[in-house]
C-alpha cells in the first residue's frame, strides 16, 4: 500500500500548501462513513477530526467521553469515539479518535495513525511518500537498537 511522491495540497483557501492525504472514516458499527483530507500532523499524538463529523458518521458527539485537548492554539474540549481508518486498500483496527468541534480538517496524529508508517516528507519538492510499515524482525526496529 505504498503511496509515493504524493504532491502536497491546500488544507483551506489561502494557506500555504501541506502533506493531505485522502481518508475515508469508518463507523466500526454502523457501516457510516465519511471521506476526507486530512492533514498529516507529526506534532499530533491522536487523530481529530472536526466535531461535525460525529453526526455524518452516526455518532452523538456529546456521547462519546469528553477529554480536553491540549494543542498549539490553547486547550479545547473533545469527545472520545472509534472510528476505522481506510487509505487506499489499507483499513485499520478500531481507533480511538477525538471529535473536536470548531476544527476545520481532519489531522492524522502519530499515536493513534502515523506509527504504523514510514513517512518521508520532501519539503521543498512539496512531495510526501507513506507506506505500511510494522517490522518483523526486530533489527529492524529503531527501538530495538542499542543507544550509539
Amino acid at each position: 500500500m505504498p503511496i509515493t511522491n504524493y504532491l502536497f495540497r491546500p488544507v483551506l483557501p489561502g494557506r500555504p500548501l501541506r502533506p493531505v492525504l485522502q481518508v475515508k472514516y469508518l463507523h466500526p458499527a454502523n457501516g457510516h462513513h465519511q471521506s476526507a483530507w486530512a492533514l498529516i500532523d507529526t506534532g499530533a499524538d491522536r487523530c481529530s477530526l472536526p466535531g461535525t463529523y460525529a453526526e455524518l458518521l452516526g455518532y452523538i458527539l456529546e456521547d462519546g467521553e469528553p477529554i480536553n485537548v491540549k494543542g498549539i492554539g490553547g486547550t479545547v474540549e473533545s469527545y472520545k469515539h472509534a472510528v476505522r481508518i481506510k487509505i487506499d486498500g489499507y483499513i485499520t483496527d478500531e481507533r480511538t479518535v477525538f471529535f473536536t468541534p470548531g476544527l476545520q480538517i481532519p489531522v492524522l496524529g502519530v499515536d493513534s495513525f502515523l506509527k504504523e508508517f514510514l513517512l518521508t516528507i520532501d519539503y521543498p519538492k512539496q512531495l510526501f511518500s507513506l507506506k505500511f510499515s510494522k517490522p518483523t524482525d526486530p533489527e529492524d526496529n529503531p527501538h530495538s537498537w542499542p543507544p550509539p
